[in-house]
Order: structure tokens, then C-alpha cells, then sequence
């Protein structure tokens, strides 16, 4: 079987890796068996409330659905500036709600 990986900010070349040029883009992030960031690919960036939560979304079916990866580059946390949803900026970290999931999985008992 061959893996899918898309990569935002993270340049790579290999024939399972596939390049999201930016968050606006069409492809769906949990049609592919992994997602690989950079957080500063998303600085100063203006995201759409639509967008931001279409990708949320995305990031919770790759995890919770399809059993998938999501490497995130270690960076220190940055604001970004998330439209429609009112309140202020957002960090890097409120991009991906699977730390959550991850946290409650990781504090069961085994």
C-alpha cells in the first residue's frame, strides 16, 4: 500500500508526498494518511472562519477516523489571525484539535 502524505511548509520531495501550497487549497487533509506542518507556514496568514474549521474538522476525521499522523514541526507558539469567528487572534496550537484527543487517550487506563 502506498502512504499519502501532505506537507505545508515542510519542503520535501518523495513520490508520497504531496505539497498544500496554503490552507484555501481544495485538498482535504484527511484524504491522505498523513499531514506533516510547519507552523511558520502559517504565519501571517489570514484564515477564513470557514477555513479554519474545515481544517479542524480534517485534522479530527485524520486522527479519529483514518488512524493517521499528524507531525507537527516544534516551533515556538505564534498568533494567527482567524476571520469570522469573533474573539481575538488564535495560537498555532488551537489549528489542531487532536491534542485534545490525544491527551484523553494518553491519561486512560491501560
Amino acid at each position: 500500500m502506498k502512504l499519502r502524505i501532505l506537507s505545508l511548509g515542510v519542503v520535501a520531495t518523495h513520490q508520497w508526498i504531496t505539497l498544500l501550497p496554503n490552507l484555501d487549497d481544495p485538498r482535504s487533509i484527511s484524504d491522505f494518511d498523513a499531514f506533516v506542518y510547519d507552523p511558520v507556514a502559517l504565519q501571517g496568514l489570514q484564515i477564513s472562519g470557514t477555513t479554519y474549521l474545515r481544517r479542524q474538522k480534517e485534522l479530527d476525521d485524520l486522527i479519529k477516523k483514518k488512524g493517521g499522523v499528524i507531525v507537527c514541526m516544534l516551533r515556538p507558539s505564534q498568533q494567527i489571525a482567524v476571520a469570522g469567528l469573533g474573539g481575538g487572534p488564535m495560537r498555532n496550537s488551537d489549528l489542531n484539535p487532536s491534542h485534545k484527543y490525544l491527551r484523553r487517550i494518553l491519561r486512560q487506563p491501560r
